[in-house]
């Protein structure tokens, strides 16, 4: 299954930047959020994944136990949604995504290679 990705989500709102970082259920980018003028992460989840409901689930979970939290070490949780996008061969796929905040500096797999 091969996806056309979007460079904007949610009508134009986040518009979609340079991939960040990529990790077993979803890539990262950085993103602008146009109707507040800010920049922020998107997290998508991978293509193969959108349509495994165990995947999903875990994926809703983590957006939802994250946004419940306020602890200055978490990253925010701005917003969540699911992008229709169309395969190469026509088809809609539902393509869930978080928007968090963004935190410029490195990440920790760079950390803990120094």
């Amino acid at each position: 299954m091969n996806i056309n990705m979007p460079t904007s989500l949610a009508g134009g709102r986040y518009q979609l930047g340079q991939l960040i970082g990529r990790g077993g259920m979803a890539e990262v980018h950085v993103a602008t959020d146009t109707r507040l003028g800010r920049t922020v992460a998107v997290k998508i989840m991978r293509a193969d994944f959108a349509n495994d409901h165990i995947f999903l689930e875990r994926f809703r979970r983590e957006a939802h136990s994250v946004a419940q939290m306020n602890n200055p070490n978490i990253v925010n949780i701005y917003d969540s949604g699911e992008e229709v996008v169309t395969t190469e061969t026509g088809q809609s796929e539902h393509l869930p995504y978080l928007v968090m905040e963004y935190v410029k500096g490195q990440t920790l797999r760079d950390i803990l290679k120094a």
